[in-house]
């Protein structure tokens, strides 16, 4: 495939690759420190979000007995979810379970970080889903996705692209940790002025009963019913022959994290009189999960 910037070879992943580390079939010892595991769960989006599992340092050494994982190296989950993509943080020392291998990339034929972006690339990404067997819990196996082909440019072009790409991420992950520390900032003032009342001015306030649960509360404040003060509208999900992708109609709110791509357009969901959210309302979940908050 001949391309503006010059010419794009198909290369099977397996060509890419001087090895895959590959523990399926195989569950770790859990505890409660040591080393991290990066399981499927912990693969999204191109990042790492490590949670609590853990492995201890002497069943480690024992246990990784197909080889190691090392910095850098391309994670790719085979099941639950499948083909979700990111790469091995170079912070630590790190195990990966059954669900994921790590393709090891030759770095005279390919750029690992540019494996990882067309791996990410939405079509590239429906084709490793399309390999996937079973219907109760989809797993795609090792060798389909070695087999997999790929359109690949020249390495001095993966290298311009794959660092192009990485800046953008690093000023993504930086200005995510600054909204991360304003949001425990935040967090630590309204603990600081709203629960432990200490805001500013409150030596001089006497503090009262409140005659609630909620016990002593500064002199001048009222215990309200959330009712009250606000106008509570629940929620509905319209039925599907009323969605549409077209943009017609009112966005779909499906759900607080993920507003998504549908669009309602029958009156019964679209009027200001019944489910219709205005700019700056608190969108609060009451179920699966409860209790996530945004505006």
């Amino acid at each position: 495939m001949e391309t503006v910037k010059g010419i794009w070879k198909p290369r099977r992943i397996s060509e890419l690759l001087t090895g895959v580390i590959d523990y399926r079939g195989k569950t770790p010892p859990k505890s409660s420190s040591g080393i991290p595991c990066i399981s499927a769960a912990n693969v999204k989006n191109g990042v790492v979000t490590i949670k609590d599992k853990y492995i201890s340092e002497e069943p480690y050494t024992k246990w990784t007995t197909r080889g190691f994982i090392k910095p850098g190296d391309v994670l790719i989950t085979t099941e639950a979810p499948v083909a979700e993509v990111a790469q091995v943080p170079g912070d630590q020392t790190y195990l990966i379970t059954r669900r994921v291998m790590a393709l090891q990339v030759d770095p005279d034929i390919a750029d690992e970080r540019f494996l990882k972006y067309i791996l990410l690339d939405g079509d590239n990404k429906q084709k490793l889903a399309n390999l996937a067997h079973g219907a109760t819990v989809p797993r795609v196996y090792k060798e389909d996705i070695l087999d997999c082909e790929l359109l690949m440019p020249p390495l001095p072009s993966q290298h311009k692209i794959a660092a192009i790409l990485s800046a953008y991420d690093d000023l993504i992950e930086n200005n995510t940790r600054r909204i991360r520390i304003l949001e425990e900032m935040a967090q630590t003032i309204y603990r600081e002025w709203f629960v432990h009342f200490r805001f500013p001015g409150h030596e001089g306030v006497r503090m009262v009963d409140s005659g609630t649960e909620l016990g002593i509360i500064p002199e001048g404040w009222e215990v309200n019913h959330l009712v009250e003060v606000c106008h509570l509208l629940m929620g509905q999900s319209p039925k599907s022959e009323f969605y549409n992708s077209d943009g017609e109609g009112l966005p779909f709110h499906q759900g607080v994290t993920d507003f998504g791509n549908r669009f309602p357009t029958h009156t019964k969901y679209c009027t200001v009189e019944n489910r219709v959210a205005e700019q700056s309302d608190i969108l609060f979940s009451v179920r699966a999960p409860v209790g996530r908050i945004n505006l």
